[in-house]
């Protein structure tokens, strides 16, 4: 996409290959699998070091492509750009983790922007659609990188909001609508209303493990999101139970490396910490 707009070596706009996890040789994941973002620069596949300034320009030059085809086609948009917020949505997407959480969230926001700006215009049904579509995956972006900010609040309004949304358009037991649910709980954790947390996440993980099955990325994600919730509310034995149970099915299905399983491992460490004697 990049390339063929700015008629650029991938490499030269930092875009490939893929970005690795230091020290792993695997491939960032998207923030659909990784709930923590790693705020570290990263190699470009020719062993240059990114700078901040890189980073800065390479998110810049992904939404440039969108406003540069918002040009050519008008404020409608246009083929070209459906094609780029395509693109820049699953850019963003899989090099959620290689970025400062700030930063890809102004980029996010400024995208969004577009988004918005486009379904004011003029749109045929099929197009306004699909605009909505990618407007609210990077509604759900822009919640958890103000999740990662801390910015609690922030991240509750957007994950209810595109919560709310998803239920209606995609029905309750939608990947889609689970994934946001589990966001909005872990919001409402943050921000110390426990019960209501606890409620939401317990109603998702029955809903995922009903759809989906038990050991699945996200079914075992938010298993252990209850388990921090309920040992944050004191149950340290209820949180042991599903901490063991989560982490036995990870190290089976994810492996003993893999950031949910080590996570997994530091909860299930702190919960049997509090149940021993004194």
């Amino acid at each position: 996409m990049l390339c063929r707009l700015y008629q650029a070596d991938a490499r030269q706009l930092g875009l490939g290959p893929a970005r690795v996890v230091p020290g792993t040789g695997r491939p960032r994941q998207g923030y659909l699998h990784v709930k923590d973002a790693t705020a570290t620069s990263a190699a470009s596949g020719n062993g240059y070091q990114m700078t901040a300034e890189d980073d800065a320009a390479v998110l810049a030059a992904v939404r440039e492509s969108v406003e540069l085809a918002l040009e050519a086609e008008g404020p409608s948009g246009g083929p070209l750009a459906s094609e780029y917020l395509t693109a820049a949505l699953g850019y963003y997407d899989t090099s959620y983790s290689a970025f400062p959480p700030a930063m890809l969230a102004t980029e996010v926001h400024r995208t969004r922007a577009l988004v918005t700006a486009m379904l004011r215009a003029p749109q045929p049904d099929g197009a306004r659609t699909e605009l909505r579509r990618v407007g609210g995956w990077l509604s759900a972006l822009a919640g958890n990188l103000a999740f990662h900010l801390g910015d609690y609040p922030a991240a509750r309004e957007l994950a209810d909001d595109i919560w709310q949304r998803r239920q209606r358009v995609l029905g309750e037991d939608a990947p889609e609508t689970l994934r946001t649910a589990n966001l909005l709980a872990m919001a409402l954790f943050k921000l110390g209303d426990y019960q209501a947390a606890k409620a939401l996440n317990q109603d998702t993980l029955e809903r995922e493990r009903r759809v989906n099955g038990e050991d699945t990325d996200t079914a075992l994600d938010t298993a252990n999101d209850l388990g921090e919730i309920l040992h944050a509310m004191g149950d340290y034995e209820a949180a042991r139970d599903l901490h063991q149970d989560t982490l036995d099915r990870m190290r089976r299905t994810l492996g003993e490396e893999h950031a949910l399983t080590v996570a997994c491992a530091e909860n299930l460490a702190a919960d049997l910490r509090q149940l021993e004697p004194e």
